[in-house]
């Protein structure tokens, strides 16, 4: 249960409070304002920051008394263990990326390659299913999951990235929404 809930690979409780914060984010009508989101991105790096140098300063004041592992679980910003001050440079540092890529999607929302990237969002869902089975699965039938480069891995990337603008460009212009998002939205 406590693997399940608090400290397993992907438990429950960080995970259910980014799902949270994200439904909060996205119903606020006030993100449309430039204003807001310029004191939402100082606020966001602010968070990010504070929660990094608390976790730095509590390992290394902590760690000579419970020892240094412990003090990494229960301080760490890594998601493993996940804790609060994890939950908080992550929602920091993910809500500093999602401000400056909409000040980016709304200066160049005319251009042909946001276009192409603002298509590749909007089948997100069926992208993210897809780098499992299309991508993940036939790298495991092979072998090379985990024994593949750090090259092997990032080129591998790389090009299932293109593939999916690629593919996102050309759906978008026959239908408007992706399949598995269609199928979501019966």
């Amino acid at each position: 249960m406590r693997n399940l809930l608090f400290n397993g690979f992907h438990p429950f409780f960080p995970w259910f409070g980014f799902f949270l914060l994200g439904l909060w984010l996205g119903r606020k009508s006030w993100l449309k304002q430039q204003h807001t989101r310029k004191k939402l991105l100082g606020l966001s790096i602010a968070i990010a920051i504070v929660a990094e140098l608390c976790s730095h300063f509590m390992i290394q004041g902590l760690a000579p008394s419970v020892g240094s592992e412990t003090a990494l679980s229960l301080f760490g910003t890594k998601p493993m263990p996940p804790n609060l001050i994890y939950f908080c440079s992550a929602a920091g540092s993910a809500l500093t990326i999602m401000m400056v890529c909409i000040q980016v999607g709304e200066r160049w929302k005319e251009r042909r390659w946001m276009q192409a990237l603002i298509s590749t969002g909007q089948l997100s869902l069926t992208h993210y299913v897809a780098h499992i089975i299309l991508g993940l699965v036939p790298l495991q039938w092979l072998g090379l999951l985990q024994n593949g480069s750090v090259v092997f891995s990032t080129v591998y990337a790389f090009l299932f990235y293109i593939a999916a603008i690629t593919g996102s460009v050309y759906w978008k212009k026959r239908y408007s929404r992706g399949p598995l998002e269609l199928l979501m939205r019966m």
